[in-house]
Protein backbone atom coordinates (compact mmCIF):
# COMPACT_ATOMS: atom_id res chain seq x y z
CA UNK A 1 0.00 0.00 0.00
CA UNK A 2 1.42 3.15 -1.22
CA UNK A 3 -0.06 5.33 1.33
CA UNK A 4 -2.29 3.98 3.70
CA UNK A 5 -4.36 6.12 5.69
CA UNK A 6 -5.16 5.25 9.21
CA UNK A 7 -8.41 5.82 10.31
CA UNK A 8 -8.82 5.42 14.24
CA UNK A 9 -11.76 6.06 17.48
CA UNK A 10 -11.06 8.12 20.18
CA UNK A 11 -9.62 5.53 22.78
CA UNK A 12 -6.31 5.55 20.70
CA UNK A 13 -6.21 9.99 19.87
CA UNK A 14 -4.45 11.01 23.31
CA UNK A 15 -2.47 14.18 21.97
CA UNK A 16 0.66 12.50 22.22
CA UNK A 17 -0.28 9.47 19.61
CA UNK A 18 -1.58 12.00 17.46
CA UNK A 19 2.22 14.02 17.15
CA UNK A 20 3.73 10.42 16.79
CA UNK A 21 1.98 9.55 13.65
CA UNK A 22 2.62 13.50 12.60
CA UNK A 23 6.55 13.07 12.88
CA UNK A 24 6.47 10.07 11.47
CA UNK A 25 4.76 11.37 8.08
CA UNK A 26 1.40 9.21 8.45
CA UNK A 27 -1.75 9.86 7.47
CA UNK A 28 -4.72 9.77 9.66
CA UNK A 29 -8.14 10.76 10.25
CA UNK A 30 -9.57 9.89 13.65
CA UNK A 31 -12.25 10.81 16.04
CA UNK A 32 -11.31 12.80 19.32
CA UNK A 33 -12.80 13.62 22.48
CA UNK A 34 -14.96 17.20 21.94
CA UNK A 35 -14.08 17.97 25.75
CA UNK A 36 -10.18 17.93 25.36
CA UNK A 37 -9.21 21.54 25.74
CA UNK A 38 -7.13 21.71 22.30
CA UNK A 39 -10.48 20.59 20.68
CA UNK A 40 -12.82 22.58 23.04
CA UNK A 41 -11.10 25.79 22.93
CA UNK A 42 -11.90 26.28 18.78
CA UNK A 43 -15.73 25.92 19.72
CA UNK A 44 -16.31 29.29 20.88
CA UNK A 45 -13.38 30.97 19.79
CA UNK A 46 -15.69 34.16 17.69
CA UNK A 47 -14.53 35.02 14.75
CA UNK A 48 -14.28 38.21 12.53
CA UNK A 49 -17.85 38.27 11.89
CA UNK A 50 -18.83 37.90 15.11
CA UNK A 51 -20.12 33.87 14.72
CA UNK A 52 -18.14 30.84 16.13
CA UNK A 53 -18.02 27.10 15.33
CA UNK A 54 -20.64 26.13 17.48
CA UNK A 55 -23.20 28.70 16.52
CA UNK A 56 -22.54 27.77 12.65
CA UNK A 57 -23.39 24.65 13.22
CA UNK A 58 -26.64 25.22 14.03
CA UNK A 59 -27.21 27.15 10.05
CA UNK A 60 -28.38 25.96 7.09
CA UNK A 61 -24.82 27.20 5.23
CA UNK A 62 -23.62 24.01 7.12
CA UNK A 63 -25.93 21.20 6.47
CA UNK A 64 -24.17 17.84 5.12
CA UNK A 65 -25.29 17.26 1.78
CA UNK A 66 -25.58 13.18 2.41
CA UNK A 67 -27.01 13.27 6.31
CA UNK A 68 -29.64 16.11 6.67
CA UNK A 69 -29.46 15.31 10.50
CA UNK A 70 -26.26 16.17 10.85
CA UNK A 71 -24.28 20.09 10.35
CA UNK A 72 -20.41 20.63 10.10
CA UNK A 73 -18.07 23.02 10.16
CA UNK A 74 -14.45 22.96 9.86
CA UNK A 75 -10.96 24.51 11.20
CA UNK A 76 -7.35 24.31 10.03
CA UNK A 77 -5.32 24.56 12.98
CA UNK A 78 -1.30 23.76 14.27
CA UNK A 79 -0.24 21.41 16.77
CA UNK A 80 2.48 22.15 18.03
CA UNK A 81 5.21 19.94 19.66
CA UNK A 82 8.43 20.68 21.68
CA UNK A 83 11.46 17.85 23.16
CA UNK A 84 14.68 18.34 24.16
CA UNK A 85 16.92 16.49 22.55
CA UNK A 86 19.39 14.38 24.08
CA UNK A 87 20.96 12.85 20.71
CA UNK A 88 21.73 13.38 16.84
CA UNK A 89 22.37 16.56 14.65
CA UNK A 90 21.30 19.06 17.56
CA UNK A 91 23.37 19.41 20.78
CA UNK A 92 22.28 17.85 24.03
CA UNK A 93 19.81 20.07 25.87
CA UNK A 94 18.81 21.86 23.09
CA UNK A 95 14.78 22.46 22.18
CA UNK A 96 13.26 21.72 19.05
CA UNK A 97 10.23 22.57 18.43
CA UNK A 98 7.83 22.39 15.24
CA UNK A 99 4.33 23.17 14.43
CA UNK A 100 2.22 20.44 12.15
CA UNK A 101 -1.19 21.49 10.14
CA UNK A 102 -4.37 19.76 10.88
CA UNK A 103 -7.83 19.92 9.71
CA UNK A 104 -10.54 19.70 12.66
CA UNK A 105 -13.68 18.85 11.48
CA UNK A 106 -16.99 19.49 13.81
CA UNK A 107 -20.20 17.87 13.51
CA UNK A 108 -23.68 18.17 15.24
CA UNK A 109 -26.05 15.59 14.92
CA UNK A 110 -29.56 16.93 15.57
CA UNK A 111 -31.05 12.98 16.30
CA UNK A 112 -28.18 12.53 18.60
CA UNK A 113 -28.59 15.96 20.35
CA UNK A 114 -32.67 15.12 20.66
CA UNK A 115 -31.09 11.46 22.38
CA UNK A 116 -28.98 12.56 25.14
CA UNK A 117 -30.96 15.01 25.93
CA UNK A 118 -33.67 12.88 26.56
CA UNK A 119 -31.60 10.50 28.18
CA UNK A 120 -30.49 13.11 30.86
CA UNK A 121 -33.74 14.23 31.81
CA UNK A 122 -34.70 10.87 32.25
CA UNK A 123 -32.59 9.99 34.46
CA UNK A 124 -32.65 13.51 36.07
CA UNK A 125 -35.86 13.28 36.57
CA UNK A 126 -35.74 9.98 37.98
CA UNK A 127 -33.32 10.35 40.79
CA UNK A 128 -35.56 13.66 41.84
CA UNK A 129 -38.27 11.42 42.08
CA UNK A 130 -36.63 8.86 44.48
CA UNK A 131 -35.11 11.55 46.39
CA UNK A 132 -38.90 13.16 46.79
CA UNK A 133 -40.56 9.20 47.43
CA UNK A 134 -38.15 9.37 50.64
CA UNK A 135 -34.88 7.83 49.37
CA UNK A 136 -31.54 9.41 51.14
CA UNK A 137 -28.94 10.36 49.38
CA UNK A 138 -26.62 8.07 50.63
CA UNK A 139 -29.21 4.64 49.65
CA UNK A 140 -28.65 5.75 45.88
CA UNK A 141 -26.44 4.00 43.88
CA UNK A 142 -23.07 5.88 42.56
CA UNK A 143 -24.04 6.96 39.04
CA UNK A 144 -27.10 8.42 40.74
CA UNK A 145 -25.52 10.17 43.52
CA UNK A 146 -23.11 11.49 40.83
CA UNK A 147 -26.34 12.71 38.92
CA UNK A 148 -27.96 14.36 41.92
CA UNK A 149 -24.90 16.82 42.61
CA UNK A 150 -24.53 17.97 39.50
CA UNK A 151 -27.71 18.54 39.10
CA UNK A 152 -30.22 18.73 41.71
CA UNK A 153 -30.19 21.34 44.40
CA UNK A 154 -31.61 19.72 47.51
CA UNK A 155 -32.85 22.44 50.58
CA UNK A 156 -34.56 22.20 53.78
CA UNK A 157 -37.37 24.16 54.20
CA UNK A 158 -39.90 25.19 57.11
CA UNK A 159 -39.98 24.04 60.89
CA UNK A 160 -40.03 20.04 59.73
CA UNK A 161 -37.10 20.78 57.51
CA UNK A 162 -39.24 19.03 54.26
CA UNK A 163 -36.63 18.12 51.86
CA UNK A 164 -37.17 20.68 48.55
CA UNK A 165 -36.02 19.25 45.39
CA UNK A 166 -35.17 21.72 42.88
CA UNK A 167 -33.26 21.28 39.03
CA UNK A 168 -29.84 22.72 38.88
CA UNK A 169 -30.58 24.31 35.49
CA UNK A 170 -27.16 26.15 34.92
CA UNK A 171 -25.56 22.92 35.62
CA UNK A 172 -28.31 21.28 33.19
CA UNK A 173 -27.46 23.69 30.01
CA UNK A 174 -23.65 23.74 30.50
CA UNK A 175 -24.24 19.97 29.93
CA UNK A 176 -26.49 19.66 27.21
CA UNK A 177 -24.18 22.47 25.26
CA UNK A 178 -22.20 20.03 24.03
CA UNK A 179 -25.05 17.19 23.59
CA UNK A 180 -24.54 15.89 20.03
CA UNK A 181 -21.35 17.47 18.94
CA UNK A 182 -18.31 15.33 17.70
CA UNK A 183 -15.14 16.19 16.23
CA UNK A 184 -12.75 14.40 13.84
CA UNK A 185 -9.24 15.20 12.80
CA UNK A 186 -7.20 14.79 9.71
CA UNK A 187 -3.81 15.64 8.51
CA UNK A 188 -5.36 14.74 4.90
CA UNK A 189 -8.79 15.97 4.36
CA UNK A 190 -9.60 19.27 4.10
CA UNK A 191 -13.39 18.76 3.43
CA UNK A 192 -15.31 17.68 6.13
CA UNK A 193 -18.27 15.80 4.16
CA UNK A 194 -15.18 13.56 2.52
CA UNK A 195 -13.54 13.26 6.03
CA UNK A 196 -17.25 12.20 7.61
CA UNK A 197 -17.45 9.66 4.82
CA UNK A 198 -14.19 7.89 5.56
CA UNK A 199 -15.05 7.65 8.72
CA UNK A 200 -18.30 6.14 8.25
CA UNK A 201 -16.59 3.61 6.03
CA UNK A 202 -14.37 2.52 9.26
CA UNK A 203 -17.38 1.32 10.81
CA UNK A 204 -18.90 -0.57 7.65
CA UNK A 205 -15.65 -2.21 6.94
CA UNK A 206 -15.53 -3.22 11.05
CA UNK A 207 -18.83 -4.93 10.98
CA UNK A 208 -18.46 -6.52 7.74
CA UNK A 209 -15.31 -7.91 9.20
CA UNK A 210 -17.70 -9.01 12.36
CA UNK A 211 -20.01 -10.72 10.16
CA UNK A 212 -17.98 -12.36 8.22
CA UNK A 213 -15.38 -13.49 11.42
CA UNK A 214 -18.48 -14.50 12.58
CA UNK A 215 -19.76 -16.54 9.72
CA UNK A 216 -16.47 -18.53 9.08
CA UNK A 217 -16.07 -18.99 13.37
CA UNK A 218 -19.81 -21.13 12.81
CA UNK A 219 -18.39 -22.92 9.74
CA UNK A 220 -15.21 -24.06 10.86
CA UNK A 221 -14.48 -26.44 13.84
CA UNK A 222 -11.44 -25.26 15.96
CA UNK A 223 -8.82 -27.87 17.38
CA UNK A 224 -6.45 -26.64 20.29
CA UNK A 225 -3.84 -29.23 21.39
Amino acid sequence: MKSPEFVVDNEFTKKGNLVDMLRNHIQFTARVTVTDSWVAQHLDEIEEDGSSVRSQLEGWDSICPFDHATHGVSRMVELSWTRERSRGERAEGDVEKKSFRLYLHYYRNANRTHADREALKTRVMTVKQLLEGGTSIEALSDADKVIAEKYLICTRVGRGGKLRITLNTEALQRAERNFGIFCLVSNKHKDPWVTLKRYRMRNRIEESYRVSKSELDGDRARVWS
